[in-house]
């Protein structure tokens, strides 16, 4: 049995099965919300107004607001979303279009929150575009724990098609839906980003002693993963929590080879730390955020 949700101030309606979690099929309809807790009802930041429900069995607050994530839907509803989160992609282009025949290929950043990729040519180094957008995984959590105790819940397999949706939009905004050809896309993230990305289980990482399923270079067709690009790369992690943005950001700026002690510092959502020292490089992780 369905029922018809209406979402405004859009006036857009949607329809939502039987019992289904209404942030889930907010999220499965394209339209995001905060819910920094992993919804767990605690953060409060998923809540919407109740305009109308058809039975009135629901139980707003003082002002009119419930909190998506625990509201089963049993119901018709009218709801209001006062603090949607972005779905666009912010695109910049180069003035300088790719010759005929040039061997493409995209650099993906994977980050907790935001998601960075660029349009590269693979022979010349040169950058023709640069997209960013939100990562659309954060209905379950805004940090890696929130999704990792998720996937433990059942969410593994709709976190990773939230991720490949939105790359898939990225590719298409680069050209890929028509007759450029991507030969392969390269990708740097956390640990437990990766693992997300091919649907591999992060959940040994929640716990002591925090094993993930993989660490090292995996090479994809990217068939496999429904994108249209021949292959990917995902680089290789250091650790549960030192992930491959770490590991390769540590040879982009060449930190291996460093004669003075040097350190290395990458504060997103999870803060990450590198300390060059008399040959030895020292890694620390914490949260950072959200």
């Amino acid at each position: 049995m369905n029922f018809k949700i209406t979402v405004l101030p859009e006036n857009r309606i949607i329809t939502a099965e039987k019992n289904s979690c209404l942030s889930h099929v907010l999220t499965q309809n394209g339209i995001s919300i905060s819910a920094p807790c992993g919804g767990n009802g605690k953060c409060g930041k998923c809540k919407v107004k109740l305009i109308k429900a058809s039975a009135g069995d629901l139980k707003p607050d003082s002002k009119g607001m419930i909190k998506s994530c625990k509201t089963v839907i049993t119901e018709d509803l009218i709801i209001e979303i006062p603090n949607t989160l972005s779905n666009e992609i912010s695109l910049w282009c180069s003035a300088e279009r790719p010759p005929e025949n040039a061997e493409l290929g995209v650099a993906l950043d994977i980050g907790t929150t935001t998601l960075a990729a660029a349009l590269v040519d693979l022979e010349r180094g040169t950058v023709y575009k640069k997209a960013t957008c939100l990562n659309p995984q954060s209905i379950f959590g805004g940090d890696v724990l929130s999704r990792i105790t998720a996937c433990s819940n059942g969410n593994l397999l709709d976190l990773q098609k939230l991720i490949l949706q939105k790359i898939s939009d990225i590719l298409n905004a680069f050209g890929s839906d028509n007759s450029l050809m991507l030969e392969e896309m390269t990708v740097a993230a956390n640990t437990t980003m990766l693992h997300l990305l091919i649907g591999a289980d992060p959940t040994p990482m929640g716990t002591y002693p925090f094993t993930p399923a993989f660490t090292d270079i995996k090479h994809i067709r990217g068939e496999e993963l429904g994108l249209n690009v021949k292959k990917v790369t995902l680089l290789p992690s250091i650790s549960a929590y030192i992930g491959a943005d770490i590991s390769s950001g540590i040879l982009a700026t060449n930190l291996q080879n460093a004669e003075d002690t040097a350190l290395f510092v990458d504060v997103g959502t999870n803060g990450e730390m590198a300390l060059s020292h008399k040959g030895k490089i020292y890694v620390s992780s914490t949260a950072a955020g959200p």
